[in-house]
């Protein structure tokens, strides 16, 4: 995070405490089996709503999305907005209908 926002002391105080204390600072590899990276580039989604589409998908409520993910109900339906604007759909089953196309409900 300190290296996204240009905080060049704390990432050289960072990485010599790191070096002091022999912890490797490279980060581990991801396996992104997953597809979520591509549609949050091709759809323009973050992280997170690719997380609450899988949700939307499986046909989960918004108190419900709230509680797997342990976020408040209100910001849990605005995620679900986001989602409709950005895949352009009306409504949840259209989204879910999307998530399923794009292989996404099953993850």
């Amino acid at each position: 995070m300190a290296a996204r926002i240009g905080a060049r002391p704390l990432v050289r105080e960072l990485e010599l405490l790191a070096e002091r204390a022999r912890l490797d600072l490279t980060p581990p590899q991801t396996d992104s089996r997953d597809g979520s990276e591509g549609l949050e580039e091709s759809l323009g989604l973050t992280p997170r709503e690719v997380q609450v589409l899988r949700l939307v998908a499986r046909g989960y409520t918004n108190r419900e999305i709230a509680a797997t993910l342990v976020i408040s109900v209100k910001t849990a339906s605005v995620h679900v907005s986001h989602i409709l604007t950005k895949l352009s759909v009306p409504n949840r089953a259209a989204a879910a209908a999307v998530a399923h196309r794009l292989g996404v409900a099953a993850n």
